[in-house]
């Protein structure tokens, strides 16, 4: 019997651990077509950045063994990666200033560090306390 939460898979191993191939591959020209539109609707300069982002998002994807051990190994650093990313996507996706943009971003980062520090600091699971006690 296998939890609700992860599925039965053959060999025992999610399926989610390593997209294929063809999806990995995706990212490349949805990165070029965020960069485009990012560029055509807040400017070059703002293209540009996203360009950067994105495609640094993309090339991660293609090398996604490397990605994933580089993020378990630096969990603070792949937090704040998520800051450009959404100063990106709220720029795009509303009509705000750039200022507000950065700070929304720095604000979700910030609150998504906190978070992540926490769940860190937390036990790994429930055999590491016994029931009844807190």
């Amino acid at each position: 019997m296998t939890h609700p939460d992860q599925p039965a898979v053959p060999g025992g191993k999610p399926s989610w651990s390593r997209p294929p191939a063809w999806l990995r591959a995706l990212g490349v020209p949805v990165a070029l077509v965020a960069a485009l539109q990012t560029g055509d609707e807040r400017g070059p300069l703002m293209g540009a950045a996203a360009g950067a982002v994105y495609g640094s998002l993309a090339l991660g994807l293609l090398a996604w063994d490397r990605f994933m051990l580089w993020s378990r190994e630096h969990p603070a650093l792949d937090v704040l990666g998520s800051g450009p990313v959404m100063f990106l996507v709220v720029a795009l996706a509303t009509p705000l200033p750039l200022v507000a943009c950065a700070a929304v971003a720095a604000a979700a980062t910030a609150l998504l560090a906190v978070l992540g520090h926490l769940r860190r600091r937390r036990p790994p699971g429930p055999e590491a306390r016994p029931l009844g006690r807190s």
